[in-house]
């Protein structure tokens, strides 16, 4: 049997799918802030306004041109905009972390679990603000130092967030 649960915090929502057996436990970290459709409109309205600009101030070729860059500048945009992270806990198998991205694009990442050392919650200190942020402790193949992988990055979920994951799988380690 599975269970589900589904949190919402400032800006994102968080759920957590776990297997009774206790075999694997995934959580999910999605922003609620942005809107695809709203984001698209809004730029299609600014090319629309840029178009009509430049088709009085320049030539069709170069207004034509000008907006077709600012067409491909927003879709390379969109292509790094991340509205989703999953992680995904295989107790004896490994961590898979699934970056999903606004155009549907996604990146999955797979650490095995005899190279992970530990799971911890780790600390970053700016000029302004302190980060936090859940780490694996894991061992490169050839090399006798470990290294520290951060994971949930892109969408920088609140501390509250990360203590419950490391709460909940600190005993797949």
């Amino acid at each position: 049997m599975v269970t589900f649960e589904t949190y919402n915090y400032d800006k994102i929502n968080f759920s957590s799918t776990k297997s009774n057996s206790s075999i694997y436990k995934q959580f999910q970290i999605e922003k609620t802030d942005f809107k695809l459709r709203k984001y698209i409109l809004n730029h299609l309205a600014l090319v629309l306004i840029f178009l009509i600009l430049c088709l009085y101030l320049l030539s069709i070729k170069s207004a034509f041109i000008t907006c077709l860059v600012y067409l491909l500048w927003i879709y390379i945009k969109l292509n790094s905009t991340v509205v989703k992270q999953q992680i995904l806990f295989i107790r004896s198998v490994g961590v898979q972390e699934t970056t999903i991205f606004a155009t549907g694009k996604f990146e999955t990442k797979f650490y095995n679990a005899d190279k992970i050392q530990d799971l911890l919650i780790n600390e970053s200190v700016s000029t302004l603000r302190v980060i936090f942020y859940l780490c694996l402790i894991y061992k490169e193949a050839n090399s006798e130092t470990n290294t520290l992988l951060p994971l949930l990055i892109q969408t920088k979920p609140k501390l509250d967030v990360l203590k419950q994951i490391y709460k909940e799988t600190i005993d797949f380690f």
